[in-house]
């Protein structure tokens, strides 16, 4: 098991897929719309993938940093859903001190995608698309959904903000 409290050195092969076709979901939820396709294993993020800070980039540029995630994908009304649970360890700048120090990250996120080709033909209208969801949230059955930047977008939201180092480190 890879210790994930320490960036590695070298590069591990992924164990997720780094994109999914939509079609292979489509296929999956017509044979059975209860069935729940899982996902489990890392990711791996170099410092360049915005994940970090930039001074850390700068400063630790060859440091891969290795992220757990497990993910379920379902059918959801005319989309699918993706709930997930992403851990691991990241590096912070303490906005108090500008030490850089690491800090545990634990996201647990759901959300919903809408299949155009899943639409009746009446909503097959561009309008009628962009007023149920974001352009980014829906897809067709030939779009590739891609799992690794789905993470890396979460680990950008939840990690921004204001950090302090804890005074007992």
């Amino acid at each position: 098991m890879t210790d994930i409290s320490t960036p590695l050195t070298e590069p591990v092969p992924p164990t997720l897929p780094d994109t999914v076709l939509v079609q292979q979901w489509l296929e999956a939820f017509n044979e059975n719309p209860k069935q729940v396709l899982d996902y489990h294993g890392t990711y791996q993020f170099a410092a360049a993938d915005d994940v970090v800070d930039s001074s850390i980039a700068t400063e630790q540029p060859d440091n891969v940093y290795v992220i757990n995630v497990m993910c379920q994908v379902g059918h959801s009304g005319m989309g699918f859903r993706v709930r997930g649970h992403i851990t691991g360890t990241l590096p912070f700048v303490c906005d108090r001190t500008l030490d850089i120090f690491t800090q545990p990250v634990d996201i647990s996120v759901e959300e919903r995608f809408l299949i155009t080709d899943n639409l009746p033909k009446e909503y097959h209208n561009e309008e009628w698309v962009t007023q149920y969801a974001d352009e980014a949230d829906a897809y067709g059955k030939d779009d590739l959904f891609e799992l690794r930047d789905w993470v890396r977008q979460w680990l950008v939201l939840e990690t921004t903000g204001r950090h302090i180092k804890d005074a007992s480190d």
